[in-house]
């Protein structure tokens, strides 16, 4: 029964070449793997998901001109520190995100408006954690276009468990499956609710820079 459910929540895509890899916050590893993929020139940008438990780490990625997130951090209250680290030509913009309840949504949703500030972007490939991968397509098909091709990929051969200096991470095993259906469960509840208020503010920022 547990691989079933586990084969059901990994389903992911063929790797393809796309305009921009993003990478959902939390294991290293996700971040390693879409920089693998770009190396390979999967995509010429990458956008890096960064959470409050990861700025640390963010360093030993290895990437040269990187940004010092600990001092960009500094001064912004711990459970907000959230960061959007755009890497393309050897350079990296910073943005620090809405932190919400629901971390994946806010992702998600950040990453909705992101792109609509670069409408150049019409192909996007999004790099998690296998059991996460559902999750991360229910709220794309809620938040992103539909005219954006999205593609989803499992990081391969990933091995995690849950740390005490960062409890974001996912769980792993049965007790993590079955935890992930009931956030799936949460997800398929809020998001309807959740696009209806997004399109609302949409339209009255819209309304209001006329």
């Amino acid at each position: 029964m547990r691989n079933w459910l586990q084969s059901w929540l990994d389903r992911e895509d063929a790797i393809a070449k796309v305009d921009l890899i993003f990478v959902l916050a939390s294991l290293q590893s996700r971040k390693e793997y879409a920089l693998a993929l770009f190396q390979k020139g999967c995509a010429p940008q990458v956008l890096f998901s960064v959470g409050r438990f990861e700025i640390r780490r963010f360093s030993q990625l290895g990437l040269p001109g990187a940004p010092d997130l600990v001092a960009i951090a500094r001064g912004i209250p711990s459970p907000e520190r959230h960061f959007f680290v755009f890497f393309r030509n050897g350079q990296f913009e910073v943005k620090r995100i809405p932190r919400r309840r629901l971390g994946t949504l806010s992702e998600i949703d950040a990453l909705a408006d992101w792109i609509a500030l670069h409408p150049e972007i019409s192909s996007l490939a999004l790099v998690s954690s296998g059991q996460h991968l559902f999750r991360v397509r229910l709220c794309c098909r809620s938040l992103l276009s539909s005219k954006l091709k999205t593609y989803f990929l499992e990081v391969p051969n990933e091995s995690s468990a849950p740390s005490e200096s960062d409890p974001e991470e996912p769980r792993t095993g049965q007790q993590g499956v079955f935890y992930e259906f009931l956030k799936i469960t949460c997800y398929a509840a809020f998001l309807p609710v959740w696009s209806v208020l997004r399109r609302w503010r949409s339209r009255t920022m819209a309304s209001l820079n006329q």
